[in-house]
């Protein structure tokens, strides 16, 4: 019996040293945090979703939406192709 709860003991211990290791490394890495936190903090400027933005070349694109971090757009209302860009890429444009 005392075997039995040695054996127990220690895969519960080590377990406890794998839990310790991957909760570290996800508070570790909190820079997709940021550019969450910094995307929320400039859609809620515009209350909605803005209809248009631009890129670093001033190209104008149309918002299809929100995927995890990323923001999609079309170059036009039509387009069916998606592009994908992060917040810190774009700017919004105010209907």
């Amino acid at each position: 019996m005392l075997d039995f709860l040695a054996i127990i003991g220690i895969v519960f211990g080590v377990l406890q040293i794998i839990l310790f290791f991957k909760i570290w490394g996800m508070t570790s890495d909190t820079k997709k945090i940021r550019e969450m936190e910094n995307l929320r903090n400039r859609l809620t400027f515009f209350q909605k979703l803005p209809s248009k933005c631009t890129d670093f070349r001033g190209e104008v694109f149309y918002v299809r939406g929100i995927y995890e971090d990323k923001i999609l757009c079309a170059r036009n209302e039509n387009d069916e192709n998606i592009l994908e860009f992060k917040a810190n890429e774009i700017n919004f444009i105010a209907d």
